[in-house]
């Protein structure tokens, strides 16, 4: 059996990653004049009604700066409102607004003819395998935490280990090289 590039399989997963999100994104501003990260939000908002900034934030895995910029975007336009915690006025509660949970019941039925007609080429059991494998590295991406050094292979993880035995630390020139000596598809 012959073995895969793992470039080849970073650039097909990329390009269809951009081709899903620019689908999607036609799909949304068509239909509602938001942009899918909106979108996103504002369909756990629909299930998390009252969510603190932090809590959204978290499970979008973004910023809490990207985050406000978002939720302030989204307060103009009518979709949410932010409310203090009763308890604790550092808090930011998320709420939809009637306009906000209108939109959101109706993006959920287009996201779900989006990924319906996508995702209906392929067979139940490659449904599963790709489930199964999308599991798989993205485990495998949280248990490294995504860190270069922690999932590289070869001369630039021994370096950095000697390195760190005796105890001297890499000047900036050193990492620099260190790291444009790694493979394209990990930069």
């Amino acid at each position: 059996m012959q073995k895969t590039d793992p470039n080849n399989l970073y650039r097909s997963f990329m390009k269809l990653y951009r081709q899903m999100f620019r689908a999607a994104q036609f799909n949304l501003q068509g239909n509602h004049d938001i942009y899918q990260g909106q979108a996103g939000l504002l369909q756990l908002v629909l299930k998390n009604n009252g969510a603190s900034q932090k809590e959204l934030a978290e499970q979008l895995d973004i910023r809490p700066s990207s985050m406000t910029e978002m939720l302030t975007k989204m307060e103009r336009t009518g979709l949410i409102l932010r409310s203090q915690d009763e308890k604790d006025r550092r808090i930011m509660r998320i709420y939809l607004t009637d306009k906000g949970k209108t939109t959101a019941d109706s993006i959920s039925g287009i996201t779900a003819d989006f990924l319906n007609s996508i995702f209906n080429t392929l067979s139940e059991n490659e449904k599963e395998q790709l489930s199964d494998m999308i599991q798989k590295l993205s485990a495998y991406m949280e248990n490294t935490n995504g860190k270069i050094k922690d999932i590289s292979l070869g001369e630039d993880k021994l370096n950095t280990e000697k390195h760190q035995k005796s105890g001297r630390k890499e000047n900036k020139k050193q990492q620099e090289s260190r790291q444009s000596n790694m493979p394209s598809y990990l930069l």
